[in-house]
């Protein structure tokens, strides 16, 4: 279980939701920007969310054809190194 989960699961399961994800999610950038870190999101992350309306709109034009979703990184994904530590420091966002 991340760390991320153990910390703040129940919390983000009460106040977020898709079973607290979107809270976790929000925390995390919250705590990012607060603290002048790098985003756990990138230009490419947001092409990938931003085309699924489009590729949904055309699959049910289509009728309910699937859609690949483009790679707009050409495929860096693959050599990206992971994110590193994912943790939050509670006192640093007000949550304690």
């Amino acid at each position: 279980m991340h760390p991320l989960w153990k910390q703040y699961g129940e919390m983000a399961r009460k106040i977020g939701d898709h079973d607290g994800m979107d809270f976790l999610m929000v925390l995390r950038l919250a705590y990012c920007l607060q603290n002048g870190l790098p985003l756990d999101q990138n230009v490419y992350d947001l092409a990938s969310w931003s085309c699924l309306c489009e590729l949904s709109e055309k699959s049910v034009r289509n009728h309910s054809t699937p859609m690949e979703i483009p790679d707009f990184t050409r495929g860096a994904w693959k050599t990206t190194p992971p994110l590193g530590d994912l943790s939050v420091d509670p006192e640093t966002i007000g949550l304690v």
